[in-house]
Formats: structure tokens, C-alpha cells, sequence
């Protein structure tokens, strides 16, 4: 009798040990990325995933996952400290505040400036409008129609199931990739 073929499968995934990313943190600035994990599975009890949720817990990253040949990836990108001092921010609910003459578009810009400058995703336009205080998704559309228009931000659209990039033409900073 003949013993029957056996195949073996490497990893369907691997990420970063956990004092990598530590010295990753120490070193990186806000907006500095890094891929803590590939394969085709997110490895959900490795101690470097296990790192990265405690470091979003504690508000220094943010994470994302992107599709990449085989696979996906995912990466943290580092952010900026909150400040106690920006006047923008409400405690009561972080939610920003606007000087009475500001005009829509103004609110519009900042708040991707933020999301570029943070190394977040930019918002989709329901978040927007829940931000800057519009009355609709179709009106942060509008919105982000003018900017684009008056030359002030740039947009790249990847589809569906992803988050626009937005680019701060001023600044070039750019908000990340992301998954809807």
C-alpha cells in the first residue's frame, strides 16, 4: 500500500513582532505608516496584532487594510497627539466648533486638512455632514465639488468598496487608503 500525498501550506498569514512596531512608534511622526501583518487572513492572536489593538485602544494609531496580489495587508498609520489646546474641539463630544462666518466650504476643508494631516481616511460625505454640521450627505457632496472646482483639493476615486483619497493641494497631504 502506498502512503498517500502530503502537501504542506505555509502561513496563511504573518505580522510583526511586537517590539518591531514598539521601536516602529518611537521613531515614526504623525502620517508614518507601517505593515504589521500579510496573508490572506488576518492572524487574530499574533502577539504583533494583539500589539496593534492595544495601540489603537490608546489612540497612537489608526489601522487599515488594503488588497494587495495575494492577499491583503494591513497597516497602522501613526497620529497626531490630541491636543488639549485646539480650540476647535469641543470636550463636550469632540465635535468641532465653528466661528459663526465661516462659509461651508472652510469647514469642508479643514476637516479633510485634519484627516490628511492625521493620516486618517478621508470621510465619507455622511461623516462630513455630520462634522461640519450640513444638513445631508448630498450637501458635503456639493461641498467637496467646489473645492475640487476652486482647485483646492484633488481627489482619487478607487472605487466602490474603498475610501476616496483626498490631496490637500497647499499642504500635498494626502488622506489614506481605506476600506468602506
Amino acid at each position: 500500500m502506498t502512503e498517500p500525498h502530503r502537501y504542506s501550506i505555509g502561513p496563511l498569514a504573518m505580522a510583526v513582532d511586537p517590539g518591531d512596531i514598539d521601536v516602529w512608534l518611537h521613531c515614526a511622526k504623525a502620517g508614518d505608516r507601517m505593515v504589521y501583518a500579510t496573508g490572506l487572513a488576518l492572524p487574530q492572536k499574533a502577539a504583533g496584532v494583539l500589539r496593534v489593538r492595544e495601540l489603537i485602544a490608546s489612540h497612537a494609531v489608526n489601522a487599515h487594510c488594503r488588497r494587495v496580489d495575494r492577499g491583503s495587508e494591513w497597516f497602522v498609520v501613526r497620529r497626531a497627539p490630541d491636543s488639549a489646546a485646539d480650540p476647535h474641539i469641543s470636550h463636550a463630544g469632540r465635535l468641532p466648533r465653528f466661528a459663526p462666518d465661516e462659509s461651508l466650504e472652510a469647514r469642508v476643508l479643514r476637516q479633510l486638512w485634519r484627516a490628511a494631516a492625521s493620516g486618517l481616511v478621508c470621510p465619507t460625505n455622511a461623516e462630513l455632514a455630520q462634522m461640519c454640521r450640513l444638513p445631508t450627505a448630498d450637501a458635503a457632496s456639493y461641498r467637496m465639488r467646489k473645492l475640487v472646482s476652486q482647485g483646492l483639493i484633488r481627489i482619487e476615486d478607487n472605487g466602490p468598496r474603498f475610501r476616496r483619497i483626498v490631496t490637500i493641494v497647499a499642504s500635498r497631504e494626502k488622506t489614506v487608503e481605506g476600506l468602506l
